[in-house]
């Protein structure tokens, strides 16, 4: 499987995109964040299928930081939700 190096339909940087989806509302910016660790587990389960432990468990131990990130994320949202205006 060959791992692209650039997000596939965006034209921008990789330090672009982390810049737009901090700036997003933090509601959002969590929802991507529970995608993102989603997305982890199942690479790790992939890669524990393929036989790779080492790279499923350091996958593992990255989607359980995630995990830790978005529930700073989501307290953040919490702070801020009541001075959102639409």
């Amino acid at each position: 499987m060959k791992h692209p190096s650039t997000v596939e339909g965006y034209p921008g940087s990789l330090q672009d995109l982390a810049r737009a989806i901090v700036k997003m509302r933090y509601d959002k910016v969590e929802e991507f964040g529970k995608e993102f660790y989603e997305a982890l587990w199942q690479e790790a389960r992939h890669d524990a299928d393929l036989n790779h432990p080492q790279l499923s468990r350091v996958l593992v131990e990255a989607a359980r930081s995630m995990e830790e990130v978005n529930f700073h994320i989501g307290r953040a949202w919490k702070l801020s939700e009541p001075h959102m205006r639409e």
